[in-house]
């Protein structure tokens, strides 16, 4: 076997480089833009709705207006490279690529990564397109008018050994495309150019067709002795569960329908927009003015959807239960008909519902040009994404069919409604694989034995068992305190607000606080206030406030009045200020006057748990902080035995090491014998009065004295291992004392200590000198 073709080269090695001539046809012409197109954009194929998006370059081409170089400068910087190759990938492996499809080899070593990664970092993306096709390489190579090639798959002179191995990682035969929705974002070369060594090539392999069977021929024959294995014959439509959408034709209102046909629209409506479920005629009742609207043609079709996907209806089955993912994956399906196309879809949306709001993120699906082409006003949405139409990506026909399987599937199922379906696929933009339907006759064909479930780890036990632990709060709907609510719905709320507040602990009736509960059920008091008057109760304040540490007190504040944990130290330190300033009643109105309280709560929502799922704008941080508070639905923040922080250490500022500064000899030694250097003034020595008499005049002088002999008294106790070190008088002889009698007690008590402090500097000098000469001299 030639070796070309086991490389996979053999198609660079007999196909010439194309170049534009100043005499060229406009046929010459489209075979360098799609010489371009293949080697620029990593031989993958461009749509026709794709090359709109550069027809000015094109065209400009064609016009002789610009050269090949400039060309391939547009097409480079184009949107259309920008998404293929720059955001989905990482920086290494776009560099990897910019070589590939810019110079026609690959990197020689890891010092071109880095000086391209510099490069990104100091100027950005089109300056870094710029440094390949503005440098001595590229003009000597290509020049202007010479379509790029793949030339590192060869030796030519001056170039390293390491580029032809390293370019065969990145080439593996001419049909092979760098769009890979799976491998895209993974460097090749990181491994080999970092080591500076040559890999392995590893030559091209052709397929080789296996037929396998569930079970052998042998087996089968002895279970179904009068019936031979056969395929059935494939039926894509009906394995994907689509036939019914292909079958059945748009449903649009007419200016001259019938009220007959305005029903069937409606209906229509309420299955493509509610997502296939049943609707009962109660529930059509909360939105009975749309429909007449509809029926009297007030509305059109499109603004009738609007009102159904703004109603509480659309709201209590799509937006309250489930995720912000699922909400947006559903919005897509049943507005626009299609799937998300990326996570740039899911993280545009997203932010619409956190800057305007839920009505704003309907309005952007129903008033977009996409609807506007593909429905009008007076069309019926309906399931698109699982067609192929040009202009639309190849991965959102996948992406729609996580989302719809079958006529009779429906998006209101309780179990697994609120769970986003795309958001794996989305983030590591790749497709995900398309599992067919099952039915009775493939079970027939195919029989299958079933396998004893593998034995799971521990860790993998312990990940299920975490997981179970907070299902309980995915699938409980908030408590809320709604006007007209029975006695009954009251002390729901009431026995809610303990839950939470007191962080699952069980309140004995003799606990509970009867006059708040008084107010609450007699409207006096929302269920905010309800929440303060618990939070400042001595309940609260004896299980958390005085029997915890104060950031472990803050934590659960957090935890139970906002159903998160701390972001940062800033928001532990900025409720320890307002403690030591205003006190704790002030620091618990801080939590319940916030403006997040208000927005996530309200007046009368019981506060829930919400730290323990990942939002727009929340760090993974918070997010494991929060999971370090709250373990699972049955555990309880009364904890008797262990009332110590459980995240305080983990978000505390980072602090520098602290570097130590020389000190002298004598400070070192003066720390070591404990003694304040004689330079120093006592802290108890006192300055005489302003008119001093003799009593007060000999206490100075002795306490001066005392003051002087005490380094060296110091050494020579410490030596003698003798009793407590002389100690200053404590009184103050400034301050008159009333009787002359004390200042004579003073004198004598000062004239004691002083005779000690000589004998034991006169032992303390002989060793400091004893020490010196051994040390110094």
């Amino acid at each position: 076997m030639n070796s070309s073709i086991r490389l996979g080269t053999q198609a660079f090695d007999e196909a010439d480089p194309v170049q534009l001539w100043p005499s060229d046809s406009l046929e010459a012409v489209e075979i360098v833009i799609r010489a371009v197109y293949r080697q620029v954009l990593g031989n993958a194929h461009v749509m026709e709705s794709e090359r709109a998006a550069v027809a000015d370059a094109e065209s400009q081409l064609q016009n002789h207006a610009i050269t090949v170089r400039e060309f391939i400068r547009q097409i480079a910087k184009s949107e259309l490279y920008r998404t293929r190759f720059f955001e989905p990938c990482s920086r290494n492996r776009f560099i990897e690529l910019n070589f590939k499809h810019l110079l026609g080899r690959a990197p020689d070593s890891y010092s071109d990564i880095a000086v391209h990664g510099n490069l990104i970092e100091a100027d950005g993306f089109e300056a870094e397109i710029d440094s390949y096709l503005d440098s001595d390489e590229y003009h000597q190579v290509f020049g202007e008018d010479t379509v790029p090639f793949y030339r590192g798959h060869k030796s030519p002179t001056g170039q390293k050994v390491s580029g032809f191995a390293n370019l065969l990682k990145l080439l593996r035969g001419a049909a092979s495309h760098d769009n890979s929705l799976t491998h895209d974002q993974q460097a090749r070369l990181n491994q080999a150019i970092m080591a500076n060594h040559i890999g392995a090539i590893a030559p091209v392999t052709r397929p080789a067709t296996e037929w396998k069977t569930p079970i052998t021929a042998e087996a089968y024959a002895l279970m179904f002795p009068s019936r031979q294995p056969a395929a059935p014959e494939p039926k894509p439509a009906i394995q994907l569960g689509t036939q019914a959408f292909d079958e059945t034709a748009p449903v649009e209102l007419w200016a001259n329908g019938s009220s007959a046909a305005v029903d069937v629209v409606i209906r229509a409506v309420y299955r493509q927009v509610l997502g296939n479920a049943h609707v009962m005629e109660s529930e059509r009742l909360t939105v009975a003015d749309a429909e007449s609207q509809l029926r009297h043609r007030y509305i059109t079709v499109r603004e009738f959807i609007r009102k159904i996907a703004k109603s509480e209806l659309y709201r209590s089955r799509f937006f309250e239960p489930c995720s912000r993912s699922r909400l947006i994956e559903l919005n897509f399906k049943h507005l626009l008909g299609r799937a998300p196309n990326s996570y740039n879809d899911i993280a545009d949306h997203s932010h619409i519902l956190d800057v305007a709001g839920f009505d704003a993120e309907i309005d952007a699906y129903l008033d977009s040009s996409e609807y506007l082409l593909a429905f009008g006003d007076n069309i019926v949405p309906y399931y698109r994404g699982h067609q192929s139409p040009t202009g639309q990506k190849v991965v959102g026909f996948a992406n729609l069919l996580q989302l719809l399987r079958g006529a009779a599937s429906n998006d209101n199922n309780p179990v697994y409604k609120s769970q986003a379906r795309l958001t794996q696929a989305l983030m590591a933009n790749h497709i995900g694989a398309i599992a067919p339907l099952s039915s009775p006759a493939d079970i027939t064909y195919v029989p299958t034995f079933l396998q004893k479930e593998p034995e799971l780890t521990p860790a993998q036990l312990a990940s299920q068992q975490t997981y179970q632990g907070y299902a309980s709060f995915q699938q409980t709907p908030p408590v809320e305190l709604v006007s007209g609510a029975s006695a009954d719905d009251i002390e729901g709320v009431i026995r809610a607000v303990y839950r939470q507040v007191m962080g699952n602990a069980h309140i004995m009736e003799s606990e509970r606080l009867v006059v708040p509960e008084s107010q609450l059920k007699h409207g006096e008091l929302t269920v905010r206030e309800f929440v303060r008057q618990v939070a400042k109760s001595e309940l609260y304040r004896s299980r958390f406030a005085e029997n915890c540490y104060r950031y472990r007190a803050m934590e659960l504040n957090f935890k139970h009045l906002l159903g998160r944990a701390p972001q940062n130290f800033a928001e532990m330190k900025a409720h320890s200020t307002i403690l030591d300033t205003a006190g704790y009643e002030a620091d618990i109105d801080s939590y319940i006057d916030s403006d997040e309280y208000q927005n996530a709560f309200g007046e009368n929502l019981v506060p829930f748990y919400r730290g323990y799922q990942t939002a727009p704008g929340q760090t993974m941080v918070e997010f494991t902080n929060m999971l370090q508070l709250l373990k699972s639905a049955s555990s309880s923040d009364k904890d008797l035995t262990d009332n110590r922080p459980r995240i305080a250490n983990a978000i505390l500022p980072y602090q520098p090491e602290k570097v130590s500064q020389p000190r002298d000899a004598q400070e070192i030694l003066a720390e070591v014998f404990k003694f304040i250097p004689a330079t120093t003034t006592p802290a108890t020595a006192v300055a005489p009065a302003a008119q001093p008499n003799e009593q007060d005049v000999l206490i100075a002088k002795l306490q001066q004295q005392l003051a002087e002999l005490r380094p060296a008294a110091g050494i020579g106790e410490s030596f003698l291992r003798k009793g407590t070190q002389p100690k200053a008088v404590l009184a103050d002889p400034g301050s008159s004392p009333q009787q002359a009698d004390e200042k004579a007690a003073v004198i004598e008590r000062l004239q004691g200590e002083l005779m000690a402090a000589r004998s034991l500097a006169a032992i303390g000098e002989s060793r400091l000198n004893k020490w010196q000469q051994r040390n110094f001299r």
